[in-house]
């Protein structure tokens, strides 16, 4: 943590008025990077900055928030990447619920497994094994060379 303090939110245009309650900007040290290659988006500094009118919980603790919401926001990424519209095998409101929930699941058996998040290839040879196209023997040898 960098700092911790109440700041008055306003807008740089004179005809806006200016924020009716306290906010506060918390700033925490992250590690600097560049921006990504394939992905549009700023450099950054080293600071994150959260705004928030949450006056009643500590830094710490509104810091530790911010960071699990990015865990299930990037798990939530990585799902609908691996799941694709494109690859519903069914229609069905049943079918595409059961497809989601079995998703999930073996996103995050891989995960608990190779210790790291699942791609496109894991995710289709685990399908591959539950509709029959592959035995326990392939799918186990195949997530053995990915540990």
């Amino acid at each position: 943590m960098t700092s911790d303090e109440i700041v008055d939110m306003g807008w740089k245009s004179r005809h806006r008025t200016f924020a009716d309650h306290p906010m506060r900007l918390i700033r925490i040290a992250v590690k600097p990077h560049a921006g990504c290659r394939n992905m549009r988006g700023p450099t950054c500094d080293g600071v994150l900055r959260l705004v928030t009118n949450r006056l009643d919980l500590p830094a710490e603790l509104i810091a530790e928030i911010d960071r699990l919401r990015w865990l299930i926001e990037m798990f939530f990424r990585t799902f609908k990447q691996l799941l694709g519209c494109k690859h519903l095998f069914s229609d069905k409101h049943n079918g595409v619920e059961i497809q989601a929930y079995c998703g999930m699941i073996v996103c995050m058996l891989i995960l608990i497994d190779t210790g790291e998040k699942p791609n496109r290839a894991m995710y289709q040879m685990v399908w591959c094994y539950l509709i029959g196209r592959a035995s326990l023997e392939e799918l186990e040898a195949f997530i053995r060379t990915r540990r």
